[in-house]
């Protein structure tokens, strides 16, 4: 490999992020999550489902502030700061945050719980936001916080929140 080539290939490995990440405004959250969705391949279902509300068109998300609680707002927010957190955690490489969000995880029910171990463990990440939604996006924070600093406290603090989506997780209740 030629030095161009390794400089070419840096490069490319350094990718930032559009400046509308940057920004907390209506038309800058819109700008995200047409990204997000572009990007990942996420669509109008996927976000209802985080959100927990039984249908939403984003194509126009301006439209949509005044309909969207501020939870669901400040959801939107934490989940796209969440998705920046794992491209820069993954080297800026969203072929493998895609494949992240679509690989399951596996469980190993006879090992020891693990402060490393994704909270997500026996399924998919997007399955996993998809039925968790907020208390989710806040545990692979953590997570992902754990594995990129070693703050072992916020990886135990996922795995709580993991545990405790399983035993009370909001669908579940509905249906109860």
């Amino acid at each position: 490999m030629s030095v161009s080539d390794s400089l070419a290939e840096g490069r490319a490995m350094m990718q930032t992020y559009p400046d509308f990440f940057q920004k907390d405004n209506a038309d800058a959250l819109q700008s995200q999550v047409s990204w997000l969705k572009g990007e990942l391949g996420l669509n109008d279902q996927f976000f209802a489902r985080v959100l927990q509300v039984p249908k939403i068109d984003l194509g126009k998300l301006e439209g949509h502030t005044t309909r969207l609680s501020s939870r669901e707002l400040s959801t939107l927010h934490e989940f796209s700061r969440m998705v920046l957190h794992i491209l820069s955690f993954l080297g800026s490489d969203i072929t493998k945050v895609r494949a992240l969000f679509e690989a399951p995880a596996s469980r190993d029910k006879s090992a020891p719980l693990s402060p490393v171990a994704p909270p997500w463990a026996g399924s998919t990440l997007r399955s996993y936001l998809e039925q968790s939604g907020q208390p989710a996006i806040k545990a692979l924070s953590n997570w992902v916080a754990c594995l990129r600093f070693g703050d072992y406290d916020a990886g135990l603090d996922s795995l709580r929140l993991a545990q405790d989506r399983s035993a009370d997780s909001p669908r579940k209740q509905k249906k109860r």
